[in-house]
């Protein structure tokens, strides 16, 4: 015997589907409009404070990429270059201060303990990449209304993340 099913039914099920497909593309031009955020620029368009970072940084080594970042209304500066063999990446705020230092090493050169780690939670899973990431934060203790809580807080005074 075939089930009936009622109009109002499949009406609101046919809107529902809908609301989420819709809600589907905005997210995803939300995060093509977040890449987007993104561009290549040249040397010369760096602020003069973040030219003088990265030179001191570089210490004579050419960039290969530069990227500006805007994130929550604040700008980083994304600099790629090679040095002594291994891709390495900065982050400098537009104030000039380093928060980010990223380095591509072989996931052989990972320390015995992440390894160890890694491998105890994920045993079926291999290391294709890896990466050193040394990050600049604050952390800030912060109280109202009689409730503490702690926020880390990158240079570019983005929130890293909070209790």
């Amino acid at each position: 015997m075939a089930r009936k099913t009622k109009p109002v039914l499949v009406l609101w099920s046919a809107l529902a589907i809908s609301g989420l497909l819709a809600m589907s593309a905005a997210a995803g031009e939300q995060g093509k409009n977040e890449k987007e955020k993104e561009q290549v620029v040249q040397w010369s368009e760096l602020p003069a404070v973040v030219q003088k970072v990265v030179k001191a940084e570089l210490a004579g080594i050419e960039p290969q990429k530069i990227e500006r970042e805007v994130r929550a209304g604040a700008v980083a500066y994304e600099v790629k270059f090679e040095r002594s063999g291994a891709v390495q990446e900065i982050k400098v705020g537009q104030d000039g201060a380093i928060f980010e230092r990223e380095q591509k090493i072989a996931p052989a050169d990972l320390p015995a303990l992440i390894r160890a780690q890694i491998q105890r939670r994920h045993p079926k899973a291999k290391i294709s990449k890896a990466e050193r990431v040394e990050l600049t934060l604050y952390e800030v203790k912060l109280e109202q209304g009689g409730k503490k809580r702690t926020i880390k807080v990158l240079p570019n005074g983005l929130p890293m993340d909070e209790d």
